[in-house]
Parts: structure tokens; sequence; C-alpha cells
């Protein structure tokens, strides 16, 4: 993990990182949208805390948002990224053959999109991305901002790790900062693995962002990060 973490250091420092934490803990009010259970098509428990649930959506927005960092993406692309990460899921009916379940997401959070997105230019490819995210690439080829699904669909994909180890098809990221530096792709992949770890048992209450940065805080803490002290401290002190 050692190697990994300095090959991330060298387009991520550590301050930055730090930064792009502060921001992350205050997304769900920053995209006005909590993840509860009634934010859910489907609200029992067990699925709203399940594979496809707050923690799986919570580190997708996270991947998201690191992946928005790292291709320089403008405020609004970053901004509609964002926000087809956070509902991509949300019409899910089941955990496995639900085909149609993007484009229930979208269906059901189309005000919200319209209300919250900074561009109103972006809402069909906004809506199109969270539709199409689970289908072949070729179902976005109309898209005139192709960033933005790209970038979903890689968020998402990087998540695969939850499902089991090394699950993750690196020839299967399409982001271009991650296609032309395979470092750094294979890198994040690791680090995925390793946040899948660290929030596995996280409760998560009325703002999941900041339950991930809590528990990414404490593994730091506990030294499960070979990081300098200093970067250890600013982290945990992000911890609310």
């Amino acid at each position: 993990m050692e190697q990994q973490l300095k090959i991330i250091a060298e387009h991520i420092p550590a301050d930055t990182f730090i930064g792009l934490l502060s921001d992350f803990k205050l997304m769900n009010e920053t995209l006005h949208l909590c993840l509860q259970p009634t934010d859910f098509l489907r609200q029992d428990k067990s699925h709203v805390y399940g594979m496809h649930g707050v923690g799986h959506i919570t580190r997708t927005l996270f991947w998201a948002h690191i992946l928005n960092f790292l291709q320089k993406h403008d405020k609004a692309v970053s901004n509609a990224t964002l926000i087809a990460s956070m509902i991509h899921d949300l019409g899910r009916l089941a955990d496995h053959n639900d085909p149609d379940h993007g484009f229930r997401s979208q269906e059901m959070c189309k005000s919200y999109v319209q209300k919250h997105l900074l561009d109103k230019s972006l809402l069909p490819e906004c809506l199109a991305a969270v539709e199409h995210h689970s289908k072949l690439d070729v179902a976005n080829a109309s898209s005139r901002r192709p960033e933005i699904w790209q970038t979903l669909k890689d968020a998402d994909a990087l998540e695969r790790e939850r499902l089991h180890s090394h699950n993750v098809n690196p020839d299967m990221l399409r982001s271009s900062r991650l296609t032309s530096d395979k470092k750094l792709r294979d890198a994040l992949i690791i680090l995925a693995r390793e946040l899948v770890e660290i929030t596995a048992n996280t409760r998560w209450h009325k703002e999941p962002c900041k339950d991930f940065v809590n528990a990414l805080a404490d593994s730091v803490q506990a030294k499960h990060f070979p990081l300098s002290d200093k970067t250890i401290q600013n982290i945990y002190r992000l911890k609310e």
C-alpha cells in the first residue's frame, strides 16, 4: 500500500487531498441529498444499507469527486457528475438482474436534478449517464459531454471491489486520466479495496459523507496508512 500511496501523492499532494476530503465531508449538504431511506425507491433497511445502498453510493460519490479533480473537470461538469453518482442506484429494486434501475433512478430524481444542476444545459447528459450507467458504452455514444458518463461508470466500477477482491477490470476503465497512466489507475484500484474495508462496518447516519470521512480519519489515526504524522493529524482534525 505504501507504494500505491506514493504514486497517488504524485498526482494529489497531501494538502490537496485533505482539501478534497474537507469538501467531501459537506457533500450531502452541497448536493441537498442525504441518502435517507425515503430517497430510495425500495425503502427496506436491508436494501438501503445493503449492496447498492448508502455505503456504495457514498463511495461512488467519493470516487467521482476524486476523478473530477484528476481530470480537471470544470465546476459544471463536476456538479453533473456528482449528482449522477448520487442518484444512480436510487431506483434499484434488486441487487441482481435489474436492467431498468438506471431508467427508474433518473425518472424518480428528474425534478431533483433539474433543481440542483448548475448548468441546466447538461440535464440530458446527466440523466442519460444515470439511465445507461450499467449498460454497454455504446448507449452513451451520442453524448455531447462523454466525461460525465465515463466518470460515473469509472467511479461505479472502482466500487466493484466491494463485491469481490480484484473484481475491477483495469482495462474497462474509461476516463482519459486513467487510461493514460496505468500506475495511477492500478493504485486507485488498490485504494478502492482499502476504502471498502475501512467503511464496511460504518453506521450511516443523516450525513453519510461525514460518516465516510470519520471512518477514514479513524483508520488513518490507527496508522493503517503509511502517512506522515502531519498528514495523519490534519486528516483526523476533519473528524466530527
